[in-house]
């Protein structure tokens, strides 16, 4: 009889040991520790003072019951009192599956709740058919179990390696450091005024009333539904690589559709890694810092080092276009809902560049926005007689990243092979705002980058607030962007700042597009307006473009409005594509400083000998209404006023291969320059036989003077 006995109890002595035992969850590893400040509950002589709002909001919510009047709240709580109390607050809930224990009395009001945690491991033995429902537990126990209960929620964010700075901090199981952290960090379990945590200590009737009410308080505020990087180990000393933290942070809160915040005042280290950190969820990086170390990357490793990738847009299946035509305003069908559609003709070339940097093209193609009804809401630039690839991306709901200063060492390795350590932007409806890209450690010589943020295949983007720094000239020819936009519509550029000098001849432009539709430029001051391989309807009001100027190839109307531009050309048009405007150009209110003997307001340059896959246009018209020339004290003494256009060929136009359209009519009103000495018409009359001349109010001659 006594072996017996002694058996029992052994056997009621392993359960209680697996019921602790289970309370260690997921991540058993610690991080390094976060130091925050700690705090404490008052004294028990003074409970009333603290536990009634969780008394009474436990009353209200029927989560714990009385016995006549009296709560008895200094009682220890017992596992089917905390069981039965996150039922109700779950909302008696149906367990999966019935969970019989010997020692729970199935008519029993505990018994449902008893099921339902054991069955979703809250609560459960594993392997055993006694829960011992009347047993007092553990503060310790307490903090496990209200954890796992938190971790089936979307709202849950862990705290690994959260500090638990009490006296007796060492008295927890190891198994419920993680859970304990948790709710100190949260404010859920403050300790005693003596300074104790007291985790082995029973949790009473009061305890659980209160954990209770303020577990749901931080629920129900605005700022607890959110990830922080510190929550997954980001150290945040500027020394320590965080970047495994971010990827994960950022995986974390995608699974779940939670935000993410820095940690204020945090200064994180990305190194050599070659993971990329996903980001489908508002992303929140003000007050802190980014170190990007390229500076012993290898080219090769660049291939793989996207940094930020920004998506979140899912292609429709199924979609796809035979034809369309140039101009088409309709698909002719209703796709139920707006999509950004890119379409290409493989079997046809265009944009076949000349010059230095000259290649074989690229496939005809078109991106371009339909709303629901299947209205084309951006010009068609090409008849489309065959369409070999079609795809259609959903358009979603708005995404912010927000804040953030970001310091770049540069890589040191010569190569005309590209970098991507950057912020990669794939998904339509994006904000990027009050951001800051600086350049803090720069040789004479390392690999080109295609633009520490890129834009790729989206619509409705917004770049907002942006300071960012322009890269040296690496490689000579080889361009090198701080930012780059790519097959994308309604782009808008809003108070962008180049961060360093932009008429520093060092740096590279600081940014480029290519295929881009709808494009606004604003409040912004940068060294370089470029596009490549065209740009579709642009607006470029209230800023300031430096040295490198403005570089057009494309379509549509492309406005400068309210602006002043730092060049010898006003407007070039890109001869290695063409140097064609299929289009019509708006000057308005411009300030253009000079320091060239021979200044131009639109200058083109067309052999007539390449077939560039298109045929090659001066803008049809151009209006010009306000331009202020000032001459620098640099222009050469042989200056002698500047042209509207200047068109220079190799080849006669007609007798040309490829020919070039030349404009139909130039107004020019209210253009004056600093000097006083006048404008002309251009070159050569024999140029510009049919061209529309219409000057008002301007110190224009109409006349065809030669270079100076």
């Amino acid at each position: 009889m006594k072996k017996i006995i002694g058996l029992i109890i052994a056997i009621v002595a392993a359960l209680l040991i697996v019921f602790i035992v289970s309370g260690a969850i997921a991540n058993k590893n610690e991080e390094k520790p976060i130091l925050t400040p700690s705090d404490s509950t008052e004294e028990e002589e003074n409970l009333p003072e603290w536990y009634d709002e969780g008394i009474d909001f436990c009353l209200e919510g029927g989560m714990m019951g009385v016995d006549g009047d009296n709560f008895d709240p200094t009682s220890e709580a017992t596992k089917q009192e905390i069981a039965y109390a996150l039922w109700v607050l779950e909302g008696k809930p149906a367990a999966d599956s019935k969970v019989a224990f010997t020692d729970v009395d199935a008519n029993s009001k505990y018994a449902p709740a008893i099921s339902w945690a054991a069955n979703a491991g809250f609560m459960s033995v594993p392997g055993s058919d006694i829960f011992t429902p009347e047993e007092s537990v553990t503060r310790e126990q307490l903090a496990s179990v209200l954890y796992k209960y938190a971790q089936s929620k979307k709202h849950f964010i862990p705290a690994y390696g959260a500090p638990i700075d009490f006296e007796d901090k060492y008295e927890a199981g190891f198994w419920a450091r993680d859970a304990l952290g948790w709710c100190v960090k949260n404010d859920i379990m403050i300790g005693h005024n003596d300074g104790r945590l007291d985790p082995l200590g029973a949790a009473l009737r009061s305890h659980v009333a209160v954990m209770l009410k303020r577990y749901c308080d931080m629920v129900s505020r605005e700022d607890v539904a959110c990830v922080r990087y510190s929550d997954f180990g980001a150290v945040g000393d500027g020394v320590t690589d965080d970047f495994d933290a971010i990827v994960a942070t950022h995986a974390y809160a995608n699974e779940r559709g939670l935000p993410v915040f820095a940690d204020e005042g945090a200064t994180y280290y990305i190194g050599e890694s070659s993971k990329c950190a996903v980001i489908r969820t508002n992303t929140t990086w003000t007050g802190a810092t980014f170190i990007v170390d390229d500076s012993n990357l290898v080219p090769h490793q660049s291939k793989i080092n996207i940094l930020f990738l920004v998506d979140g847009d899912e292609y429709v299946r199924g979609f796809h276009i035979d034809s369309l035509e140039k101009g088409q305003k309709h698909l002719g069908f209703a796709p139920g809902e707006e999509l950004l559609v890119s379409i290409e003709n493989r079997h046809i070339k265009q944009y076949i560049r000349s010059g230095d940097n000259a290649n074989q093209g690229s496939s005809m193609s078109d991106t371009f926005i339909v709303d629901a009804d299947g209205n084309i809401l951006s010009d068609i630039i090409w008849d489309f007689d065959v369409i070999t690839s079609c795809k259609a991306k959903r358009i979603h709901k708005p995404l912010v990243i927000d804040g953030g200063t970001f310091l770049c060492k540069v890589n040191r390795h010569p190569s005309r092979a590209y970098f991507y350590r950057n912020i990669k932007i794939i998904r339509s409806n994006t904000t990027v705002q009050n951001l800051t890209m600086k350049i803090i450690d720069e040789g004479k010589s390392g690999s080109p980058y295609s633009g520490f943020i890129t834009v790729i295949e989206t619509a409705h983007v917004k770049l907002k607030n942006l300071t960012l720094d322009a890269y040296n000239a690496f490689s000579g020819d080889i361009g090198t962007y701080a930012l780059q936009l790519n097959y994308c519509a309604d782009i808008t550029l809003d108070n962008v700042i180049q961060g360093n000098d932009i008429h520093d001849r060092t740096r590279w432009g600081i940014m480029c597009t290519n295929f881009c539709k709808d494009f606004v430029v604003k409040n912004s001051k940068i060294n370089r307006f470029d596009t490549h391989m065209g740009i579709t309807n642009c607006t470029i009001e209230d800023s300031v473009i430096g040295y490198h100027g403005i570089n057009l190839i494309g379509h549509g109307d492309f406005v400068l409005r309210n602006s002043a531009v730092h060049n010898d050309i006003l407007i070039s048009l890109r001869a290695d594509y063409g140097a064609s405007w299929d289009g019509d150009v708006y000057i308005e209110n411009v300030d253009w400083y000079h320091s060239s003997s021979c200044p131009s307001v639109i200058y083109a340059r067309n052999t007539g000998t390449h077939n560039y896959g298109y045929t090659c246009y001066q803008p049809h018209n151009v209006y010009i209404d306000g331009l202020h020339v000032i001459e620098n004290d640099d222009v050469p003494e042989k200056y002698n006023g500047l042209r509207l256009l200047s068109y220079y060929s190799l080849a006669e136009n007609d007798g040309a291969s490829y020919p070039y359209v030349l404009c139909e009519r130039v107004v020019a009103k209210n253009v004056w320059s600093e000097s006083g000495i006048p404008g002309c018409l251009s070159f050569n009359a024999d140029h510009y036989p049919d061209v529309i001349w219409e000057i008002v109010d301007s110190n224009i001659v109409r006349e065809f003077l030669p270079r100076p």
